[in-house]
């Protein structure tokens, strides 16, 4: 696997695509599909485990990812200098309208925790809100955590696609995740440029999709109960791109049976790094994702 690797990051482009982002990409999750398998034959077959196999995925996924010092202290989540940068005392919390509590004070007197919900979504008092959603129904905590993630997370300046799915994930919302990646409009064809939260300078709605390391990186760090179906979605959504290796590696980490023989139609993969379903006469050739699919199959 390591010879394999290197030769890889030797051989490089050839002429004719090295101009090609594209061809770029393919050839970078190429080598990363390589590196992951070679991290789990390490590992005994384990997709889940120590530090150290936490630490290695992170090397090889996000590679320009810096650990931050234990004793660093978080900068403030608003713009400007932070209460404690002025004045060197701890920060408070903003004044909270004394009209809000008195409206929430009587909501919930009558038994209205539902309004209550709402009226704390509207005047953005997230606290109050997910402190009461928690108490009712999981689908009342599912609609506030997407009401957050679309007003505080994917409208903030930088790029926010992949943190954005990940608190997706922790609601529970694990398959529609991917709509924080690619919207389901951009998806069907139908919109190829979007805004974040409706505002702001236009984007095109795919650059979301090359957060998907980025996106896997945060998941394999946090993982949860039901994130394997957040990462079947995610190997769905490259894979209706084209980007069979990075599909791949998601499927991997699902927990979920994806391998299958060639004339199944259910089977996401059938060799790894090889695409069955645009290339159902020729993927077989690949002797490289031969290889790939028998050190995959000893871990």
């Amino acid at each position: 696997l390591s010879s394999q690797i290197a030769a890889f990051e030797n051989e490089g482009l050839p002429v004719s695509a090295r101009l090609h982002h594209d061809s770029r990409k393919r050839h970078d999750e190429r080598i990363l599909l390589w590196k992951v398998v070679r991290i789990v034959v390490e590992n005994d077959g384990a997709l889940e485990g120590s530090e150290d196999f936490q630490a290695s995925l992170r090397n090889v996924i996000l590679p320009s990812f810096q650990p931050p010092e234990a004793d660093q202290p978080y900068t403030s989540g608003f713009t400007g200098a932070s209460t404690f940068e002025q004045s060197n005392t701890p920060s408070r919390p903003d004044a909270v309208n004394p009209q809000f509590m008195e409206n929430l004070r009587n909501d919930l007197a009558m038994g209205n925790r539902e309004r209550a919900v709402w009226g704390a979504v509207d005047n953005r008092m997230w606290g109050h809100a997910m402190v009461l959603a928690s108490s009712l129904d999981k689908g009342v905590w599912k609609q506030v955590v997407q009401e957050f993630v679309t007003r505080e997370v994917r409208s903030a300046a930088g790029n926010t696609e992949s943190l954005a799915a990940l608190y997706e994930i922790f609601a529970g919302n694990a398959e529609e995740s991917i709509d924080e990646l690619v919207p389901p409009s951009a998806r069907a064809g139908l919109q190829m440029v979007s805004k974040a939260n409706g505002s702001g300078p236009t984007k095109n709605a795919l650059d979301g999709l090359d957060r998907w390391r980025d996106t896997l990186g945060l998941i394999l760090s946090n993982r949860t109960p039901e994130d394997h179906h957040a990462l079947l979605a995610l190997g769905k959504l490259l894979s209706s791109y084209g980007r069979t290796e990075a599909a791949h590696i998601c499927y991997i980490f699902s927990r979920a049976p994806v391998f299958g023989g060639p004339d199944d139609p259910q089977a996401n993969m059938v060799l790894l790094g090889a695409d069955h379903q645009h290339f159902p006469s020729t993927f077989f050739y690949d002797e490289d994702a031969i290889l790939l699919t028998e050190a995959y199959e000893y871990a």
